[in-house]
């Protein structure tokens, strides 16, 4: 079972619960007491140093409670100050043998461990920032989840304030620190005192925040029950939102994000969205008892949505039948994973032990008595649905995003026979026209929405039903939140899915009907179909049409510039005073490389040139001088 953020927080309440059972210190152990008390206080230093100073579309609540945490976190750093001086700079002896030293020691690592918890769901982004790595980590910096976090900070700074300044260690030094410790404490805890007005929800999420590692794989099986293979499908759909990460752009698309992966990703989520279609329409046919009339009415409503999502799905898949990457090789390891997904979600909803998407048999759907068998039956399926069709609409977002990247790269190829007739390309395989590629978003853009549609229903069905994956719509709406403040302008359609324009070196490759130039015309003629040719002549053809324009364009301004009168010619003569002034302080512009090497090649040839044309001449007189005696 994986560990979550409450966990932690438990662990260090109970150790320092029982470290606070302690008033009097024994001889000695005042420097192991002092040395562990300041570690607690270091721990929770740390957790308030997360917590930026300022944030864009901050509002005058976000502002208070982070100014109360930055003050909070400067009373702390005292407390730690006085108590470095009471541990001394002697060796502080094990704490094993003392027990308020040995429990606050256990406290510190508990705090240390909860905000490392926290740590995993960011990663370094390029400036160094910290950047989102799971689908938590929104959650994690809104407001509610962090004033519940200076919340608990809070709790912790006043239980030990109250037990230090109850503290009767031996000697004045150590009375002196535990004493002033105490008042950084309690002055943090007032400082954070009014961020215990926060709401239970924040706290249970803050709670149920888990550590982002990927659960361990699980292969389906065959003869599970209904339990189990709920279990295996939420735990398929934890290792899918892991691998199904957004894509920043900030590294190279991995080789294993060919078309055959994509294709395959797009026919198991709808694979997914159709099982999960008939779960619900079963569910529905369940007795009905006390007021889950609601519940079945949710339920048919989000069927609707879910029969849209898997029908764009299917749309996606097909789209990729006639695209190619040109490369082969094993898919990726998020579409393998949908591809488990599928048979989990697929057995849950056949009766057939064995079912798999390639079983082309009719299969009975399984009775709703067995899927909502009491007590949890109807609360574990809906959260098996809920995790499915959640997860599914990460990868849909991922692999549009992907495709998108792989489009504007030039990665993705169809057949050349497929292309209209003014298409001329000498070869088998052509980039992705930019119709093509807007067709193919435009289906990851539909199933998108219908997916989003569905988990949105099953949102509502979880919090009715009471169900664990309830815990879901609270990251959404957490995430929501955040982002809803600043508001960005949204793009146009076609700005928000076309690919990114080609260089213009590269021009050519964007499949754009474009006739030949006279140079490209001429070598095509001559059955030249080599592609460093053709660009070369491409590139002669461009440049020339932009000469001719340039010089146009040169030639209507001098026809439509006025004749030069004498106050022009005075503006002139300044301008270009203030021009030779200025250069004197740059260094004279040097012609690029290539100038530079046909410069230095012209002047070395210059000799053999001038003893060409010498020879030359002299051959001519002396035939002149021949044809002459012969005369």
């Amino acid at each position: 079972m994986t560990a979550t953020f409450g966990d932690f927080l438990d662990a260090a309440r109970a150790h320092i619960d029982a470290a606070s059972q302690h008033r009097e210190l024994a001889s000695g152990s005042a420097p192991a007491a002092a040395q562990e008390l300041g570690r607690v206080i270091a721990a929770l230093a740390r957790h308030l140093a997360d917590v930026p100073d300022s944030s864009p579309g901050d509002t005058h609540t976000a502002a208070a409670w982070r100014r109360a945490a930055r003050d909070a976190r400067l009373a702390l750093t005292q407390a730690g100050a006085a108590l470095r001086l009471a541990a001394g700079t002697a060796p502080v002896p094990p704490v094993s043998g003392d027990p308020p030293a040995a429990q606050l020691s256990a406290a510190a690592a508990a705090l240390t461990a909860g905000r490392d918890l926290l740590q995993t769901h960011f990663q370094p982004g390029p400036a160094g920032a910290p950047r989102p790595a799971s689908h938590w980590a929104p959650a994690v910096t809104t407001e509610p989840v962090a004033v519940a976090l200076l919340s608990e900070i809070a709790a912790f700074a006043n239980r030990l304030g109250r037990w230090s300044a109850q503290l009767s260690p031996a000697g004045p030094t150590a009375t002196h620190a535990f004493n002033t410790a105490s008042r950084g404490l309690w002055a943090a805890a007032a400082a954070l005192d009014h961020t215990r007005r926060h709401a239970p929800a924040a706290a249970e999420l803050l709670r149920a925040i888990p550590a982002n590692t990927l659960p361990p794989y699980r292969p389906p099986g065959s003869r599970q029950s209904v339990g189990q293979l709920c279990q295996g499908a939420t735990n398929t759909a934890e290792r899918l939102r892991h691998l199904a990460r957004p894509f920043t752009g900030d590294a190279a698309l991995p080789e294993t994000m060919t078309a055959a992966s994509w294709q395959r990703a797009a026919h198991a989520t709808a694979i997914v969205g159709h099982a999960s279609e008939i779960v619900l329409y079963s569910l529905t046919r369940r007795p009905r008892v006390g007021t889950e009339a609601a519940i079945t009415a949710a339920l048919r409503g989000a069927a609707a949505p879910l029969a849209s999502a898997w029908q764009a799905g299917r749309a996606a898949a097909r789209q990729w039948d006639p695209i190619t990457t040109g490369t082969n090789g094993q898919p990726g390891a998020a579409a393998a994973e949908a591809g488990d997904l599928a048979v989990w979600i697929g057995r849950l909803a056949y009766r057939d032990p064995g079912w798999t998407p390639a079983r082309h048999h009719p299969n009975a759907p399984r009775q709703p008595a067995e899927l909502a068998a009491p007590p949890d039956g109807l609360r574990t399926t809906l959260a098996a649905v809920h995790h499915a069709i959640d997860a599914v609409t990460h990868l849909l977002s991922a692999d549009r995003d992907t495709a998108r990247a792989a489009a504007a790269e030039g990665r993705l190829f169809i057949p050349t026979r497929l292309l209209p007739g003014h298409y001329d390309i000498p070869y088998r395989y052509a980039p992705i026209p930019a119709e093509t590629t807007d067709t193919l978003l435009g289906t990851y853009d539909a199933a998108i929405t219908a997916a989003t549609r569905a988990v949105r229903a099953l949102d509502d069905i979880a919090a009715k039903a009471d169900s664990p994956s309830a815990i879901l719509a609270s990251i959404r709406a957490a995430a929501q939140d955040q982002h809803a403040t600043p508001r960005v302008p949204a793009k146009p359609p076609s700005a928000r899915h076309a690919p990114a324009r080609p260089p213009r070196a590269d021009r050519r490759h964007a499949l754009v009907p474009r006739p030949p130039g006279p140079v490209e015309t001429t070598v095509r003629d001559l059955g030249i179909s080599e592609p460093a040719l053709l660009a070369r002549a491409a590139s002669i053809d461009d440049a020339a049409s932009d000469l001719v324009a340039q010089a146009r364009n040169r030639s209507q301004r001098h026809d439509a510039a006025p004749r030069p009168t004498a106050e022009t010619n005075h503006a002139a003569a300044s301008a270009r005073s203030a021009a030779q002034l200025a250069a004197k302080d740059f260094p004279a512009k040097q012609p690029p490389p290539d100038l530079q090497a046909a410069s230095t090649a012209e002047v070395s040839m210059a000799p053999m040139n001038r003893r060409r044309s010498t020879s030359r001449s002299q051959d001519e007189r002396l035939g002149r001088a021949t044809s002459s005696r012969r005369t």
